[in-house]
């Protein structure tokens, strides 16, 4: 979440928040609350269940609202980049399109993906790189074995050139067949 959404949605929750109370320290004569913060309107109305309902269901927000405000506070921001440390003081940061760009090309070098598209989350605390690569291929016999390898050659390329860990590494593959190329029509006469 970024820094203006995160602050609007706060302000919002804090609006939200303060009409909730009000509206429950107005009716809180109908539930015999043992606070007093305001002096409630005792309305006289004929209709019970009108300020019984507005009590509960400004009760209900009240609660809904300050949930929300904590997990907007402590939602954690999207990590664009990757923060590499070595032995000493210096450090390299890595963003995350250059691990998606080394995958695409990576799997433009093989003859069987077609149509690749790259997911790739970086979570820079814990130096993890979980990647999801979608392509579409045609069916043959030895498609898990090459996708196997594929893989296992990838994760080593990352492994290498990023100077991570292999637990470190997540990558998924999620081949869509292409069956507009691997049924072959054979048209035969019928009528000779």
């Amino acid at each position: 979440m970024k820094r203006w959404q995160k602050v609007l949605m706060i302000l919002l929750s804090i609006l939200e928040m303060i009409v909730a109370f009000y509206v429950i320290t107005q009716f809180k004569y109908i539930v015999k609350t043992p606070f007093h913060f305001l002096k409630s309107i005792n309305s006289n109305t004929n209709l019970y269940y009108i300020p019984t309902v507005l009590f509960w269901i400004s009760t209900i927000v009240f609660i809904f609202s300050s949930l929300k405000l904590v997990f907007i506070v402590f939602y954690p921001k999207k990590e664009k980049q990757l923060k590499l440390s070595s032995t000493d003081a210096s450090s390299l940061l890595i963003q995350k399109k250059a691990v998606e760009s080394i995958i695409l090309i990576k799997a433009d070098e093989k003859d069987f993906f077609e149509n690749t598209s790259t997911k790739v989350i970086v979570k820079s605390k814990k130096n993890k790189i979980s990647g999801k690569i979608i392509g579409s291929v045609n069916a043959t016999p030895e498609l898990t074995e090459k996708s196997k390898i594929f893989l296992n050659e990838l994760q080593e390329d990352l492994e290498k050139i990023l100077s991570l860990k292999s637990e470190n590494i997540q990558l998924k593959l999620v081949l869509k067949l292409d069956k507009k190329k691997s049924i072959k029509k054979t048209t035969k006469k019928r009528v000779m």
